[in-house]
């Protein structure tokens, strides 16, 4: 995942409420990231199967498939993307449970965007460094 000049992120942003999806794309865009959208967990699995992400947006409560239960069908498919789920509310348990599902944070809606696009610089730069420290 490590991009020297932050862009060119590929993300998945899945999340059936419009207004919270749309300016989340629209930022991460602006970013330099590659993003694609969908509003249904299956349209989220077709897309996960069809191509690599560095970072999936997963809400809790989508129609189809339960957040979690599409994060534990990434992980058996794909364990190296990063994976943040949303939500309107949350639960220490359900957190507790996102987390061990190999999710990378849980955040509350509403969340800051910017703090989306800086989970992902983070991640990209701890994978940088290891990676150097590997090479010396």
């Amino acid at each position: 995942m490590s991009k020297s000049d932050q862009s060119g992120f590929r993300v998945l942003i899945s999340d059936h409420n419009e207004s919270q999806r749309k300016p989340l794309a629209a930022y991460l865009a602006s970013k330099g990231c590659i993003v694609d959208e969908t509003c249904s967990g299956s349209a989220t699995w077709a897309l996960l199967r069809s191509r690599p992400y560095d970072l999936v947006v997963l809400e809790m409560e989508l129609r189809d498939v339960n957040g979690l239960e599409l994060l534990r069908l990434m992980r058996r498919l794909n364990p190296s993307p990063l994976a943040l789920l949303v939500a309107d509310w949350k639960t220490e348990a359900v957190e507790r449970m996102a987390l061990a599902l190999g999710a990378e944070d849980f955040f509350v809606k509403p969340y800051e965007l910017a703090d989306v696009h800086s989970l992902l610089i983070d991640r990209s730069r701890d994978i940088g460094d290891q990676s150097a420290a590997a090479g010396s």
